[in-house]
């Protein structure tokens, strides 16, 4: 719902492709299919093939091999006699629903991502992982009324180009910087203690550095 994932900046750089006419986008992709499969061992020419490709592709199918370890065409020859019925089938087409009806590829993304990669994929791990050590994690953005007004937000809110999960990274302005030096002076002085308010903004703050803070660290997407 925050929009957080640098791969959404490709979501919104490529709502361009939309506006191109259908024949050149059907040109480049069959320029794409002439090109051998093998070339994926060479980046620049898995890049471009990729690209060329893309541009004729559904918007539901460009962002789900954005995600993908294995393309459609691994299947032709990594398929065993157990899978090799299932070739035809690309699971990728699973996304195609949350694309249809949103009015950008951007949308389209996130929807996708709350319906399949949010349920079955990290909230399972998480409570496996946790249960495994007998503790009953809680996802405090997942709050219904939460989750619900981010959903609400216009887009241009929820997505930044410049850094992730930006609606969470506004200055926070939470403490005033002239109350914390007081109630530390006043600590230090002896004249009042303060231990468990200090101890508590203490926390505070070390948890948004933590779980806040450390979103913004430029994040390098990953080469397929």
């Amino acid at each position: 719902a925050f929009m957080g994932y640098p791969r959404y900046d490709v979501c919104r750089a490529s709502e361009w492709i939309r506006k191109l006419p259908a024949c050149m986008r059907s040109s480049a992709a069959a320029i794409a299919n002439r090109m051998p499969h093998d070339a994926d061992g060479l980046r620049p020419f898995r890049i471009f093939g990729r690209f060329l490709g893309n541009l004729d592709s559904k918007d539901s199918r460009r962002y789900a091999e954005s995600m993908a370890f294995f393309q459609d065409h691994h299947k032709e020859t990594g398929y065993g006699e157990a899978l090799a019925p299932h070739r035809l089938n690309s699971s990728f087409d699973r996304l195609d629903r949350y694309f249809q009806d949103s009015r950008t590829i951007l949308t389209g993304a996130v929807w996708a991502d709350i319906n399949t990669y949010l349920p079955d994929d990290l909230l399972v791990k998480t409570d496996i992982a946790t249960m495994a050590h007998g503790l009953e994690a809680r996802s405090p953005f997942l709050d219904q009324e939460l989750f619900d007004w981010a959903l609400r937000l216009p887009e241009e809110v929820r997505y930044s180009s410049v850094r992730t999960k930006d609606l969470l990274s506004l200055d926070r302005k939470l403490i005033k910087r002239e109350f914390a030096e007081k109630i530390l002076n006043e600590h230090c002085s002896g004249r009042f203690y303060h231990h468990p308010r200090i101890w508590a903004l203490m926390m505070l703050e070390l948890w948004f550095r933590t779980w806040i803070d450390a979103a913004q660290i430029p994040q390098t997407p990953p080469r397929y």
